[in-house]
């Protein structure tokens, strides 16, 4: 019993590692190269306000060469301005990263991917088989062997030999002194003290695996739910607008008198993402995947405990017989 239930508990642990755990490494993962595909992003899209004042400098600039422009001569001024923001050890900083993350996520997979196949091909065939070993070594050893004979009378016994008793027919029941030396009542109705103590240290295992899994579990859920609520509030926030309107005021005049008035406004505003959409991540929750299968095996092993007290009852009146 104790073979079976450690089996079960090695299925169980295995199940959330190559579910739960594996779950959270992928959403990692999967913040990391949000992270670094923001980050690239942001290099590229940060040259977006350095052109905004770029054409306002410009703009400028033909504003003042068409006031400078009084007929008599003409007055040449180009403005050359190229943006440029570039940082050659950013660039290679961010390539490592990518590139490390990269290789670290092929082979945590690899192997996983690997574990997992073997293990979900392999492990039912030598469970099977390691049971029926079990099973066999127990049969082999109470077959044929007299010693081991049937001597518990159990509740159906004693139905039966009522019934037979009622009907005038022979019965066995009661006993003799003699024959209460060698027959054993088995009582099913409600745990000893022994079995209860079984049952505890049967389950001590159990828990112990349970508080386990359902840390690892709440982990992921956790993670899933930070990585998806931040997801969500990235998405829903707007752009950032940064207003950046340019009005100039041109006046004519002649010896003191106005005598046109021009008004040139240009809006150079532009608007900035604090996280690019195309970089937000996606997680993933997998808790179907590992609880469902979890729960029929905690189901079976509660099943093994309430059956181990009365297997350990039985096992301590054979001892005692032989």
């Amino acid at each position: 019993m104790k073979k079976s239930r450690n089996l079960l508990l090695t299925a169980g642990t295995s199940l959330v590692i190559f579910q739960n755990i594996r779950n959270t490494i992928e959403n990692l993962t999967g913040l990391a190269r949000s992270l670094i595909c923001n980050f690239k992003a942001k290099k590229e899209a940060i040259t977006s306000p350095f052109s905004n004042y770029v054409k306002m400098l410009k703009w400028i600039g033909d504003i003042l060469k068409s006031v400078t422009d009084l007929g008599v001569f003409n007055l040449d001024s180009k403005l050359k301005i190229t943006p440029k923001v570039e940082s050659e050890i950013l660039r290679e900083r961010l390539a490592q990263a990518e590139q490390m993350l990269n290789e670290t996520v092929r082979y945590t997979q690899a192997v996983m991917s690997t574990v997992s196949s073997v293990s979900s091909k392999m492990f039912p065939g030598i469970s099977f088989l390691i049971l029926l070993t079990f099973i066999m070594l127990q049969v082999k050893k109470y077959r044929k062997n007299m010693k081991y004979k049937n001597n518990f009378i159990t509740r159906r016994f004693v139905d039966y030999d009522n019934k037979e008793k009622n009907e005038g027919r022979p019965h066995v029941l009661p006993l003799t002194p003699e024959e209460e030396k060698i027959y054993t009542r088995v009582q099913f109705v409600r745990p000893t003290t022994k079995e209860m103590k079984a049952i505890l240290k049967f389950c001590v295992p159990i828990a112990s695996h349970f508080v386990a899994w359902t840390v690892v579990i709440t982990v992921d859920a956790l993670l899933y739910l930070f990585v998806d609520t931040v997801t969500s509030k990235l998405s829903e926030m707007e752009p950032f607008h940064i207003p950046l309107i340019i009005s100039i005021k041109k006046v004519a005049s002649l010896v003191g008198i106005p005598l046109n008035e021009e008004n040139h406004s240009t809006d150079f505003s532009y608007s900035i993402r604090l996280f690019e959409t195309k970089c937000l991540p996606k997680p993933k929750l997998l808790l179907f995947n590992s609880i469902a299968p979890l729960v029929f095996i905690l189901l079976v092993l509660l099943v093994m405990a309430v059956m181990t007290g009365k297997l350990s009852n039985l096992r301590l009146m054979v001892c005692e017989r032989t």
